[in-house]
């Protein structure tokens, strides 16, 4: 078998081995918007794909961008970058720009949602709870797009978090599957744009060493790989082991991912 974990892919949607195998740099520009760091080829940001291959069936893969500082590592798993909170807005923020004390990578949070969190003048009070995209940063200040600004001006030190829709990073272990992207296909190079398996049965998947899997057992993040869930943790499960995992193992296992729509975030099930 091949490098690829995939094999003859037939289309649903216009997508074939090119896409899925697309590491596209991530330089390009949104119309409209001043923003940097979009893909210059390849699908849309987020974009949903479905495809069917010989080794996989039927599967539903996202483009996403890779924001881990390497490439990826086919069959390991990916999640959603790490929420970014400001503790403590600065003056003279507005309902489309968010001061803070320098620290920024400018562009680095473009693309991400911006949750207003707290708002410590009147608990509850709009801009509380409300939710806006971000086009753009400096090292000190989030520019919001101006055709979803806040409804209301920030007040100083109110508290805010950016969220990843896009960003990935490899899964550390222990991730809510609502927060887990899926299993890379291919090398997707640092700051490139590419494919992340989220549903479907997916090959080659990398189970802890030395930890048996049930056939049937539920999936979970580990540190770059998967292992067996608990049953009262149905929070994280993101798939199913198919066929028994050996204990010692090959480092690969075939699974069916869930990520697209996961059980949820809540306790047991």
């Amino acid at each position: 078998m091949g490098a690829d974990l995939f094999l003859n892919p037939k289309y649903i949607l216009p997508m074939g081995a090119p896409d899925l195998k697309d590491d596209s740099p991530g330089t390009g520009a949104q119309s409209g918007a001043a923003t940097a760091g979009y893909p210059t080829r390849g699908g849309a940001p987020g974009q949903i794909f479905y495809v069917q291959d010989d080794l996989g069936g039927f599967r539903i893969c996202r483009f996403l961008h890779n924001k881990q500082g390497a490439a990826t590592v086919a069959g390991q798993p990916y999640v959603r970058a790490a929420t970014v909170a400001i503790a403590a807005i600065d003056a003279a923020s507005t309902t489309t720009l968010i001061k803070k004390a320098a620290g920024f990578t400018a562009d680095a949070l473009a693309r991400r949602l911006l949750y207003y969190l707290t708002n410590k003048i009147t608990a509850g009070a709009a801009p509380e709870g409300e939710t806006a995209p971000i086009i753009s940063n400096t090292a000190g200040a989030v520019s919001l797009d101006p055709n979803e600004p806040l409804t209301a001006a920030p007040n100083t030190l109110d508290a805010v978090d950016v969220y990843s829709l896009y960003d990935f990073i490899v899964a550390a272990g222990g991730e809510n599957a609502v927060d887990v992207f899926g299993i890379s296909l291919n090398p997707i190079s640092d700051g490139n744009w590419g494919v992340i398996q989220s549903f479907g049965y997916c090959p080659n998947v990398k189970p802890k060493a030395a930890i048996p899997i049930a056939a049937g057992a539920p999936i979970v993040t580990d540190v770059a790989q998967v292992a067996t869930g608990a049953a009262s943790a149905s929070k994280l499960w993101i798939g199913y082991a198919v066929r028994a995992v050996n204990n010692p193992n090959s480092g690969k296992m075939l699974a069916f991912l869930n990520c697209h729509a996961p059980f949820g975030p809540g306790t047991a099930s």
